[in-house]
Formats: C-alpha cells, structure tokens, sequence
C-alpha cells in the first residue's frame, strides 16, 4: 500500500513546479529522497486520506459481503435453487390419457386409424375422435396440470429478479444462479408441451389454456377457503356447544352444592334445636329438683 502511495504520489508531483526531486527504491525496503517546499505537505496529508479511506472502504464492503454470503450459506442459499416441475399433476394427466386410450381406442371394436398416419397425426385423430365426456375428463387433467405449473411460474418470477440482484453483488454463487436458469428452462419445456397437448384437444385452445388455469386456480383456492371457512364455524359451534355444556355443568354443580350447603345448615340449626331442648329440658328438671328438695326441708323444720 505505501508503495502505491509513493507511486501516486511520484506522478502528482512530477507535474508540480516546486518539486526538486523524488526517488523511489521498491524491494522489501525502500528509501525515499524528497526535496520539497512546505507548501506541499498539505497536499500529501490530502492524498494520504484519500488512499486509506478508500482502502478502508474496500476492507468494509468486502466484510460486509462477506457476512452476506454466510448469512447465505445459513439458509441454503449458496448452493441451488431448489425447484421441481409439478411431477404428482404430470403423472395424473398421463394416466388419464392412457385410460382415455385404452378406453376408446383399444380392443377389436375400437376404429381403426387411416393408413399412413405418423404418430403426432395418430395423436390428433384418436384424442379429437373421442366423445364428448371423454374430451372433458381430458380437459380437466390438463387444466390441474397446467394450473399446477402457473404455481410454479410465479415462484420463478418471484425468485428470479431477487437472485439476479444478488448475483450481480457477487453474493449469490454461479451454481445457484445457474440453477436458477436451468429452472426457467425447465418451466418454459413444460409450458411448450402443455400448450402441444392443448392444441391436440382443439385448435387455439393452447392460447386459452393457461388463462384458464389462472382462473381454475383462483376457483380451486376460493372453494378451499370457504371449505376451510366452513370447518372453522363448525369447529367454532362444537366449541360452543361445548362451553354451553360445561357451564350448564357447572350451573348443576353449583346448585347442588348450593342445595348441599342448605341441607348442612338445615341439619345444624335441626342440631341446635334439639341441644337447646334438652338444656331447658335439663334446667327444667334442675329447678323441679330444686324446689321439691327446698320443700322437703320446710317439711322436716315444722
């Protein structure tokens, strides 16, 4: 770094009018022969700030990268994107097509196909050629397949822009990027060969296919919201019922400690009754005694 500085400085003060002389030696250790007015020292301590502050600048922003990528590398970000074609609506579409076509076109009563078809013409002839319904349950395979990708493409175009962003700043790695691109042609091969099959069950149906699986996926989301909306109200009423249930239990059970304690009291002033019965009882015999006694004696002195 001195020595960058030394060399800056040689090409500034080559131009200046006051500088005598300026040697500089390179090796492990250098001598530095200078010969300058005091006028110049002001510009070298503005030089020397601006080589270290830019050295410190590039020290910041490469530590600050730094912590990116491993805060990257935590989350799993360094590596690849992580990022599947719809396999589960891929393999239901495929096997409808080939029940529809074992349904249809197979066995000695299925029609036989013109001679001479190549195999995407043999494609077109049988799917065109089925009847009504069978075109429906078509249809609709496609349509979840083709639903399940618009998924897909949103994740990507969320994802996409952020990664690039990150990969320009030289944080994200070439092999996460890479996948990033691998995914879009991914999507983009299976977008093309939805589009194909829908151009086999009719002419320009390709072009509607996706709107229409934007639209059977907002359908599809909406009827499971209000499924969802629906088991939270019964959920909710069970749970009120519940409530209902467990206080009017404990409305009986109050009552009947209530009905309990009144019985014990009952019983406790029935108790106390009879115990003040039988001291007047008692005082009353005491004094009968008492006086009989007091007469006796009355007797007995006459």
């Amino acid at each position: 770094l001195a020595q960058v500085f030394f060399r800056v400085a040689e090409c500034f003060w080559s131009c200046h009018p006051q500088v005598a002389e300026f040697v500089v030696r390179g090796g492990p250790t250098f001598s530095i022969a200078v010969h300058l007015d005091r006028g110049m020292w002001p510009v070298i301590a503005v030089l020397l700030i601006v080589v270290v502050g830019g050295f410190s600048f590039y020290w910041y922003f490469q530590r600050q990268s730094a912590r990116e990528v491993d805060f990257l590398r935590e989350v799993g970000m360094d590596d690849q994107f992580e990022f599947t074609l719809p396999i589960k609506e891929i393999n239901e579409y495929q096997a409808k097509k080939a029940e529809l076509h074992a349904r249809f076109h197979s066995g000695s009563s299925a029609p036989k196909p013109p001679e001479g078809m190549s195999d995407d013409e043999y494609e077109l002839w049988w799917i065109r050629g089925m009847p009504d319904m069978a075109k429906k349950e078509y249809g609709t395979a496609l349509l979840k397949r083709a639903a399940a990708d618009v998924e897909r493409m949103q994740l990507l175009q969320e994802e996409k822009p952020r990664a690039f962003k990150l990969f320009q700043r030289k944080v994200l790695s070439d092999s996460y990027w890479a996948s990033v691109l691998d995914a879009e042609a991914l999507v983009q091969g299976e977008v093309d060969e939805v589009m194909h099959e829908a151009r086999l069950l009719a002419d320009g149906f390709e072009q509607q296919i996706f709107p229409e699986a934007v639209r059977f996926k907002h359908h599809e989301q909406m009827v499971q919201q209000q499924a969802q909306k629906a088991k939270d109200e019964e959920k909710m009423i069970r749970k009120q019922a519940k409530q209902a249930e467990k206080k009017k239990e404990m409305s009986a059970r109050e009552a009947e400690e209530a009905r309990a304690r009144e019985e014990k009291e009952a019983q406790k002033a029935y108790e106390a009754l009879l115990r003040e019965e039988e001291e007047n009882e008692a005082k009353a015999r005491k004094a009968a005694k008492s006086k009989s006694g007091s007469q006796k004696r009355k007797s007995a002195k006459k």
